[in-house]
C-alpha cells in the first residue's frame, strides 16, 4: 500500500478520488493517538487503524455493517475498524470519522468511542447494506410491473396498486384484480413462494401470478439505478417524491448506492400470466385441510414452484406481456 499523508479528514470528493484509481492506499488521520484511513478500492472496502495504545478492539458480534479485530502493520499492533463487505463506503465513511474525532479529539479509549458511535448512528446503518441478488432480481421485476401500470392507469392509481412494499399479501392491488409478481434469473420458470396465503385470491377477486424471467450479463439492459431513473422519469412529477420516498423507507435505497449494483438485467423470455383458480399448483391453507393436516403446525412454508407445461392466460385486460419489452 502507498502511505500518503493528508490533513484530517478526507473529504468525500476525495475518498471518491482515491476510489476511482484503483490503488490502495494508506491516509494519515492527524491527531493523537496515530490512526490511519485505509482506502482498498479493489474491494470497495474503507476501514481506520488506530494506535492499539488506545485500547482493544469491541465486541462487533451484532453489528453486521462493521468489523473489529487487532493487527500487527508497520511494527506496531493496531485496532482496525473495517466496513463490511457489500456496505456502501461513501455511507459508512461519516461513521468512521466519528470513531476518529471521539479518541483523538475527545480522548475516549476505542472500544467506548466505536460503540457510542455505532449506536448513535443506528438508523442510518439500517440502510447502509444492499439489496441481497434476490431482493434486487424481485424489486426489479415489480419496477418493471409497476412501470407498465403507470403508462395504463396513471400515477397515482399505479402507486396506490403497488402493495409489494408494505408486504402485503399480493404486490399489485388493481382496480380489477390483484397480481402477484414473481422474478426469476434461472433458464425456466421457477419462483419461490414464500408463505401460505401469498396465492390465496382475495375475496370477489381475481388473483394472477406473473412470471418474469430475467438474464444478466453483457451490455444490453438496464441496472437497479437505472430502472429506478427511468420508472421514475415515467410518472407524474407530482407522484415522483412518494415513489422516491417508498424506495428510501421501505428499501433503503439512496443514488450513493448506485455504485453497488452492477448488474444489467433484460428479459430473458416474453413475461407470462397465470391464473391462480382450483387447479392451479400451490400449497395454500385449503389444500392442507384436504390432505386432512393441521395448518397450525407448519410454522413457515416456502416452496419453489415449476410453471413448466402450465397454460398461462393468453390475453389479460393490460396486456401484461408487454412488461419490459425495452429490455427485450
Amino acid at each position: 500500500m502507498t502511505e500518503i499523508p493528508n490533513p484530517r479528514h478526507l473529504s468525500r470528493e476525495g475518498l471518491a478520488q482515491y476510489m476511482s484509481a484503483g490503488v490502495p492506499a494508506v491516509v494519515d488521520v492527524l491527531g493523537v493517538p496515530s490512526a490511519v484511513l485505509v482506502i482498498e478500492p479493489s474491494d470497495e472496502t474503507i476501514a481506520v487503524r488506530v494506535d492499539r495504545q488506545a485500547g482493544d478492539a469491541p465486541d462487533l458480534e451484532y453489528f453486521k455493517h462493521f468489523l473489529a479485530k487487532t493487527l500487527s502493520w508497520q511494527g506496531s499492533q493496531w485496532v482496525e475498524i473495517r466496513v463490511a463487505p457489500g456496505v456502501d463506503p461513501f455511507e459508512a465513511y461519516p461513521v468512521l470519522c466519528a470513531i476518529l474525532d471521539r479518541v483523538q479529539l475527545e480522548g475516549s479509549t476505542t472500544g467506548p468511542a466505536v460503540l457510542k458511535t455505532l449506536d448513535n448512528y443506528r438508523e442510518l446503518l439500517a440502510g447502509l447494506e444492499r439489496l441481497s441478488d434476490e431482493a434486487e432480481t424481485g424489486l426489479c421485476g415489480e419496477l418493471l410491473v409497476l412501470r407498465h401500470f403507470v403508462g395504463v392507469y396513471g400515477t397515482t392509481t399505479a402507486l396506490d396498486a403497488w402493495c409489494g412494499p408494505t408486504a402485503a399479501e399480493h404486490d399489485f392491488a388493481l382496480p380489477t384484480y390483484d397480481l402477484e409478481a414473481k422474478t426469476t434469473t434461472a433458464e425456466s420458470r421457477q419462483h419461490w413462494i414464500n408463505d401460505l396465503n401469498q396465492l390465496v385470491p382475495s375475496p370477489n377477486r381475481e388473483l394472477l401470478l406473473l412470471s418474469i424471467q430475467l438474464t444478466t450479463g453483457g451490455a444490453a439492459g438496464l441496472r437497479l439505478p437505472q430502472l429506478i431513473d427511468a420508472v421514475r422519469a415515467d410518472m407524474d412529477p407530482e407522484g415522483q417524491p412518494r415513489f422516491d420516498d417508498v424506495l428510501r423507507t421501505e428499501y433503503h435505497w439512496s443514488p450513493s448506492q448506485t455504485p453497488l449494483y452492477r448488474r444489467a438485467f433484460r428479459l430473458r423470455s416474453e413475461p407470462a400470466a397465470f391464473r391462480i383458480d382450483d387447479a392451479f399448483p400451490s400449497i395454500t391453507p385449503k389444500t392442507l385441510a384436504a390432505a386432512g393436516l393441521d395448518q397450525a403446525r407448519f410454522k413457515k412454508v416456502r416452496y419453489q414452484l415449476d410453471l413448466a407445461g402450465i397454460d398461462p392466460v393468453l390475453d389479460t385486460a393490460d396486456q401484461l406481456h408487454k412488461i419490459g419489452e425495452d429490455l427485450s
